[in-house]
């Protein structure tokens, strides 16, 4: 009897030993699958975007952050093509056993994205401003603010600070969340005083405005809006001042009208106000760690895209880690709909959602000074 309970106490001790040294979950390499525009019309927001969220997991991947775990981004081009974001939408579930989607990077490809994720039941957090991914079911999550929101603060500038008048208005039409901003734009400029004397549309492939610039000089106009990509927007400002609009028109539009925007229309786009998701001027600890590592990975300066990009990986790499050692899909979209309040590098610094899964962060109304953007003054 006295040599069984010998055993049977070295047994019980050998027990409370493994209660309070558990075992260490088995380390596993996580797939994220990022399908992001890298060539096509939306290349300009895609790529950078892809740069900076690649930079944001291996920083986190270095830091430990997921514990045993790493992450591994699977990089897919979706070639600005609603249809390919489609295939690769599959692919990520079906061959690659990805946890969850980073991206698309427009409207256009968000559209048919959010209905694949809910019906694939794999979490997807695109930087599309469009609320449309979020109502096919609760699979999909946005990054960005929900159009058209962030327009307005630049709507008030336009008519309260610039004074505008006389309109003329260029966007996108094959772009649901340009539409849409183009709207609440048109809206609340017309119900402040302003008259829409030009409205008119364009798709993403177009290059020559010639004909835009003849309607926008006929009307005399004192304010331009643009909605469109940056490099288009700055190849319209050249050719329409060239064709002969006044040098000093106000000029506003929508996101992203920076370096791109700078480059391509020089001294011609001089004090273009836009709205931005990035500041790269935001004095937060975390932002200045970003733009430094991002200048010395990438020897170029950082974008209101990667700006958008490097958050979007903050908030999966927070969603993972925060959905435990051996995370799972659905442990990951809960994680997702429960957070708040998390350090971002976009608008003020903080990311929150509201009951329907809609960001806020606190847009930035910027303007383009001495080739620079920075914000605009009050």
């Amino acid at each position: 009897m006295a040599r069984l309970a010998t055993i049977a106490g070295i047994a019980g001790a050998l027990l409370l030993g493994q209660a309070a040294f558990p075992v260490q979950s088995r380390a596993e390499e996580l797939k994220v699958a990022m399908i992001y525009s890298l060539t096509g019309p939306y290349a300009f927001a895609g790529a950078e975007a892809a740069k900076a969220a690649q930079l944001g997991f291996d920083e986190m991947n270095a830091a430990k952050k997921f514990g045993n775990n790493t992450v591994k981004l699977i990089t897919y081009d979706d070639a600005s093509d609603k249809q390919q974001t489609l295939v690769l939408m599959n692919k990520a579930v079906r061959s690659d056993n990805a946890i969850m989607v980073l991206g698309p990077t427009g409207s256009v490809q968000a559209l048919v994205a959010g209905p694949a994720a809910n019906d694939l039941k794999i979490p997807l957090l695109t930087n599309a401003n469009t609320a449309e991914v979020l109502k096919p079911g609760p699979w999909g999550f946005k990054v960005s603010a929900t159009s058209p929101d962030p327009i307005i603060p630049v709507a008030a500038y336009a008519t309260n600070k610039l004074k505008a008048k006389r309109v003329g208005m260029v966007y996108l039409r094959d772009n649901e969340g340009m539409v849409s901003f183009a709207k609440a734009f048109r809206d609340y400029v017309t119900a402040h005083g302003a008259t829409i004397v030009v409205d008119q549309t364009i798709i993403g492939s177009e290059s020559d405005f010639g004909a835009v610039s003849t309607k926008l000089v006929d009307a005399k106009i004192d304010t331009l809006y643009l909605g469109t990509s940056a490099e288009q927007a700055a190849n319209i400002v050249v050719q329409a001042k060239q064709a002969g609009v006044a040098d000093k028109i106000n000029i506003v539009g929508s996101a992203g009208l920076g370096t791109i925007y700078v480059k391509v229309g020089g001294k011609a786009v001089e004090g273009t106000l836009s709205y931005a998701d990035y500041d790269p001027n935001l004095a937060t600890d975390l932002n200045k760690k970003f733009v430094d590592a991002y200048k010395k990975r990438f020897s170029e300066d950082v974008t209101n895209w990667a700006g958008l990009g490097y958050s979007a990986a903050l908030l999966a790499g927070e969603a993972i880690a925060t959905a435990g050692a051996n995370p799972t899909r659905d442990s990951v979209r809960e994680a997702l709909a429960k957070m708040n309040g998390v350090p971002v590098v976009i608008g003020s610094g903080k990311w929150t959602q509201d009951a329907n899964r809609n960001p806020d962060y606190g847009m930035r109304v910027m303007q383009i000074r001495d080739g620079v953007l920075v914000s605009a003054p009050e």
